[in-house]
């Protein structure tokens, strides 16, 4: 945010996100470098950051489903969610997908953010009523932005999370691919340095920790921890081995063993998550115990 409380910029991360460095909101600095993005915003002029009325978010393949919604019923009949995106138009798809196919961090400034939780928090139970499933709150959030007429400009690597091939253009891969390919890589606690020491194009901001992750030596899931797990007797976690991009890679459950493209994300995964959640214990225990 900056000094004007009234002009604050606002980032909504998911709590299972860990800022591996700052969220950069002045696209014009070579610290947010490289910046990717497709669909309709191909070709066209970049925002320089953050401004009223153009929110940013990270590109998640929710796709265009709403538009499959009773949109006068949830939106009303006189909302742009519902007149201004045809179904029928063979460019809709691509147009919404491209706007509204979303999610965090969201970033925006204060008002318009403000105006979209609002939209947002009517218009989730009324999705979840004809869809109850789990993204229905991120359609919500599409829905209201597309309510407001709000089109985003969709980033895709602003985050990295799901380690399969099919994502390496839909998020931060790229960067990430080239920082495991270096044979001096550890995965010990230096991995948390790395836009330090590399620079701050070596890694995209954030890693979303939605999965299970494994490593020679070690495996992370976020459902496997107990809710109480920042205590002053708790012990840190296991890691990886040091040199676990040398090693073999690490079978799943079923026996199966990814790729050599899959297999290098999915160590730096574990490694980096395991590294960043004993590095929030340690910061825990010298603050409180």
């Amino acid at each position: 945010t900056n000094n004007e409380e009234d002009d604050a910029v606002i980032a909504l991360l998911d709590p299972d996100m860990i800022l591996m460095k700052p969220l950069f909101i002045n696209f014009t600095l070579p610290e947010t470098q490289p910046l990717d993005y497709s669909g309709m915003w191909e070709g066209a002029e970049m925002p320089l950051g953050v401004a009223e009325g153009q929110p940013i978010a990270q590109h998640y393949g929710i796709g265009p489903k709403w538009l499959e919604f009773n949109r006068s019923r949830i939106c009303g009949p006189g909302s742009p969610c519902t007149t201004k995106y045809e179904r029928e138009k063979p460019s809709t798809a691509r147009t919404v997908n491209s706007f509204f196919g979303v999610g965090p961090p969201y970033i925006g400034r204060k008002n318009d953010l403000r105006r979209i939780a609002a939209e947002w928090a009517r218009m989730t139970p009324l999705i979840y009523d004809e869809f109850p499933k789990l993204l229905a709150e991120m359609y919500g959030y599409s829905m209201a932005a597309a309510h407001l007429d709000l089109p985003h400009f969709r980033v895709n690597n602003f985050m990295v999370s799901a380690i399969e091939r099919m994502y390496t253009k839909l998020e931060g891969w790229g960067q990430v691919d080239r920082l495991v390919a270096d044979p001096t890589l550890k995965c010990d606690p230096s991995i948390l340095d790395v836009p330090l020491t590399r620079g701050w194009g070596a890694l995209p901001p954030l890693l979303h920790y939605c999965q299970g992750y494994r490593a020679p030596g070690a495996r992370f899931n976020k459902y496997t921890y107990q809710t109480n797990f920042f205590q002053c007797d708790t012990e840190p976690l296991a890691v990886p081995d040091t040199d676990s991009w040398a090693e073999p890679p690490q079978p799943d459950k079923r026996g199966r063993v990814n790729d050599e493209i899959e297999s290098p994300r999915l160590v730096f995964m574990a490694c980096y998550t395991l590294h960043a959640v004993n590095a929030a214990l340690e910061g825990f225990k010298a603050a409180n115990c």
